[in-house]
This record gives structure tokens, sequence and C-alpha cells, in this order.
């Protein structure tokens, strides 16, 4: 059995000088795919806590990259503490400049749940990633008012941005919220 010519059109690649095929789309994605969600309830968030771009530019200014930390209010710190996790982001700057992989900690997120998950309950789960955006940032507020109390009686120094301090520990509300969706969508 000799192997099927595969026609032009259906090769994935072109070859150099020919023309890509009239449906190729270099815009990008959709916003309703799942990798704009997270960057749309930020939008919200930010919106909703009154922080313009101008402040988030600030806190990336002041960002010292031998430190870590940075300045700003408590408000525009969390704000950017929670989007630097989200988008995966080392320092506030990234933030800036357009995203080379998707965003992390979405991607973190629906590790948690199976590919049958995923794909069953797609509407549930948009609800838990905007409870769980209100947790990682609710996490992300409270520990920069702790982090400003503390540096208050010790020193005038920034606030510590490291995104890793928002992942969720074992048995966390994340994981218990993991733990109702499957119990109570599992026998569907």
């Amino acid at each position: 059995m000799q192997p099927r010519k595969v026609a032009s059109s259906e090769r994935p690649w072109c070859d150099t000088g020919q023309r890509l095929p009239h449906k190729f789309d270099p815009s990008p994605p959709k916003p309703s795919s799942a990798s704009s969600v997270p960057m749309h309830l930020l939008r919200r968030r930010r919106r909703d806590l009154g922080v313009d771009q101008r402040e988030v530019a600030r806190v990336a200014r002041s960002y010292d990259v031998r430190r870590f930390d940075a300045r700003g209010t408590t408000s525009a710190l969390a704000f950017v503490l929670a989007s630097m996790y989200w988008r995966g982001c080392s320092r506030p700057s990234f933030l800036f400049v357009p995203p080379m992989h998707p965003p992390t900690g979405l991607v973190r997120w629906l590790a948690t749940f199976s590919v049958v998950e995923q794909v069953d309950h797609g509407r549930q789960l948009l609800d838990l990633l905007a409870l769980e955006e209100g947790r990682v940032f609710s996490h992300a507020h409270a520990l920069i008012e702790r982090m400003q109390r503390a540096s208050a009686k010790h020193s005038p120094r920034g606030i510590l941005l490291l995104p890793e301090l928002l992942l969720p520990q074992p048995r966390s509300i994340h994981a218990r919220g993991h733990d109702y969706f499957t119990r109570h969508h599992s026998n569907q």
C-alpha cells in the first residue's frame, strides 16, 4: 500500500514563496476565549478599585529587582501582585508587554480539574474562576496590608512583590472549592 499524497491545501505549513490561505487570521483570540477571562476579571477589578494605569506604572517603576520590592498604595500593590500571579510575570514591568505564554495562573488553576470536567462543566468553571480571582486578590490584599504594617515598624522599605506568595497551599479554600465541585458534579 502506497502512502496517500497530501494536497498542498492540507499541509499545515506553507512552502517558501507560497501564499497563505485566505482563512489565516492573525488577529488576537476573541474575547470569549478562556485565556482572556482572567484579563477581563483583572480589568474589572482595577476599575472597581479605582486604580488607574498610571498607578500601576508607578509601582512598576519603583520595583527594585535586587530586593523584589516596590512602593505604592495598598490597592495598587495588591492589584499588581494579583496580576503578576495570573499573568505569570516575575516583574511588574512585564505587565506592560504582550504575553509570551498563556496566563500561568489560569493554566495552574485549570490543571486542578480533569479534562472531562473542563469540557462538561465549562460554565460552572467560569463561575469558579471568578471566585478564584476574588480569593487570589483578597489574599494579595491581606498580604500587602500585613507587609505594610510590618515594614512601618521596622524600616520604610518597599513591599515584597513575589507572585509565588499567592500560590494556593494544600487544603486551601481553592482545594475545598475543587472538592465541592467534583462531589456535586461527578455523578451527572
